[in-house]
């Protein structure tokens, strides 16, 4: 199985179809023999625009989507719905997939992403700490965080441990003032 990337980027040739390793349309003619060719499965990705579709014009090949694929769309969706669905309120963004259009037109996720708030509330280092715990647990989340959720978790650790030490010194100064002096 190959898998092919068509990045129909402001090529002025016509949409070549690609052909299956190994061959060429005058392969079999040059071997001499009048048996059919063996079909391979290419698995073409379109990276293009819409309106460029995948033309199969061969006989040697078959263009599938693969189970693989597949099984990367519904890891990919349900790692970014469990972002979403802990983030709550925090998330800036919807869920946003990045795709690729099988040969039918089904469309795979191959990637995703949400937007997320980490500013600190102004003026309320409780609110701060709380909406800190829960982005950290929205990156963890997944159960198989990225690298991605793993930065994310550094930055809403570095602000929980700000508001923490925000809220520990307004704590440490109101008990000063309720000292009595000597």
């Amino acid at each position: 199985m190959r898998v092919v990337y068509d990045f129909g980027v402001g090529s002025a040739s016509p949409h070549r179809t690609p052909t299956p390793a190994g061959t060429s349309a005058n392969h079999h003619a040059a071997q001499g023999t009048a048996s059919a060719p063996r079909k391979e499965s290419v698995i073409v990705i379109s990276l293009g625009s819409d309106d460029q579709a995948i033309r199969r014009s061969s006989q040697d090949y078959e263009v599938v989507l693969s189970p693989e694929a597949r099984l990367r769309d519904g890891e990919v969706r349900h790692h970014e719905r469990s972002h979403a669905r802990t983030l709550g309120p925090y998330a800036t963004t919807p869920v946003m997939y990045d795709t690729a259009r099988g040969p039918e037109g089904e469309v795979v996720a191959t990637g995703g992403r949400i937007g997320v708030d980490l500013d600190p509330v102004p003026g309320d280092p409780s609110a701060t700490l709380k909406k800190a715990r829960v982005v950290l647990n929205a990156a963890h989340a997944p159960g198989s965080p990225s690298a991605a959720d793993m930065r994310v978790a550094a930055e809403a650790y570095r602000l929980a441990q700000q508001a923490q030490d925000e809220i520990d010194g307004r704590s440490a100064s109101r008990v000063a003032e309720l000292r009595p002096e000597e």
